[in-house]
């Protein structure tokens, strides 16, 4: 209805791509893309969301491209140094990653995906900074259960297993069908 009224509302055309993401449908959400560049080159969300879409893509170098170009419009924008973020750690360069996850809070301090990605990051390495990204992560929604499961996790590793107890047991508050928060609960 949004496009009889304004067919050069760029907006939309992002709208209806995230719509098409969600359906699974990447050409048609290209396609809206695309649209919304006809319509405003300078739309730096419009470039990190085609970003996003040729990550999504494995198409890491356009992934880049798109990003960038975002970037470069806007050097504030949280969400392209999250998604050049995730390029990063696909191509297995955590360090780079970590760097343009950290940009990505500096830029906005509510941003969850950046705090739960420096916390899945911190992990492997056991670094205490995991319950520091993952407490933020919980600062920012506390709906949300990966977090909690996340903080978890991390404290059954390092076994203190009282402070996992606590966390597994809230996110089955939240979410009665986590099958994997229950079975950790019943190990520990």
């Amino acid at each position: 209805k949004g496009f009889a009224i304004d067919s050069t509302f760029m907006p939309l055309y992002n709208s209806l791509a995230d719509y098409h993401l969600m359906k699974g449908e990447p050409a048609q959400a290209k396609l809206a893309l695309e649209k919304a560049l006809s319509i405003n080159k300078s739309s730096f969300m419009t470039h990190v969301k085609m970003g996003e879409l040729f990550f999504l893509a494995k198409k890491y170098d356009l992934a880049f491209k798109h990003i960038n170009n975002g970037l470069r419009i806007n050097k504030y924008y949280s969400d392209g140094y999250f998604w050049k973020g995730m390029i990063y750690k696909e191509k297995g360069d955590t360090s780079a990653a970590n760097s343009n996850f950290q940009t990505a809070i500096e830029q906005d301090p509510e941003n969850y995906k950046a705090y739960m990605q420096l916390g899945l990051l911190a992990i492997p390495s056991r670094s205490k900074t995991a319950i520091d990204y993952f407490t933020s992560a919980i600062k920012v929604d506390q709906d949300k259960t990966e977090a909690y499961y996340g903080r978890a996790y991390f404290y059954q590793l390092t076994e203190e297993f009282d402070k996992a107890i606590q966390d597994y047991t809230k996110v089955v508050e939240l979410d009665k069908h986590n099958a994997a928060a229950f079975y950790n609960l019943g190990l520990l």
